[in-house]
């Protein structure tokens, strides 16, 4: 059983002075993402999923399960004899997010151009127009 957090502070991580509950955890920057109970060894595509919420940290926490994290997001949570070991952890860049969830692959949210791209546009717009007049003004002469 695992819990697993990210973090959402502005500056690097720290866990120094933090209590184990989960005031503590969240009051130092870092958000539960979900307790997962009854994970194993799983070899096949897609695997034991976590983070179905697909949000995105830069930097993450996996904790053996504790109770004042709140009740199990899958399988059964219990707090007693969990061990674990990290068979393997798996992921996608995140190119991009709309609301603090990750959207990999690009601009897949619909959202406008970036501010350099439109400029460059209206750069190239401003010189066609530009030499259109220009090459009006020397057919008249």
């Amino acid at each position: 059983d695992i819990s697993l957090f990210r973090y959402t502070g502005s500056s690097a991580p720290s866990l120094s002075g933090t209590t184990a509950t989960l005031s503590g955890m969240t009051g130092v920057g870092w958000k539960l993402v979900g307790n997962y109970g009854d994970l194993g060894i799983d070899t096949s595509n897609p695997y034991n999923l976590v983070n179905a919420g697909n949000v995105g940290s830069s930097w993450w926490l996996i904790t053996a399960y504790n109770t004042s994290y709140g009740g199990a997001t899958t399988g059964t949570v219990d707090q007693g004899n969990d061990y674990f070991k990290i068979y393997a952890v798996a992921g996608s860049a995140c190119t991009s997010t709309v609301a603090g969830v990750c959207r990999p692959g690009g601009n897949s949210g619909g959202q406008a151009p970036e501010p350099g791209s439109l400029a460059l546009v209206l750069l190239g717009l401003a010189g066609t127009l530009g030499l259109r007049r220009r090459s009006a003004i020397a057919e008249q002469s």
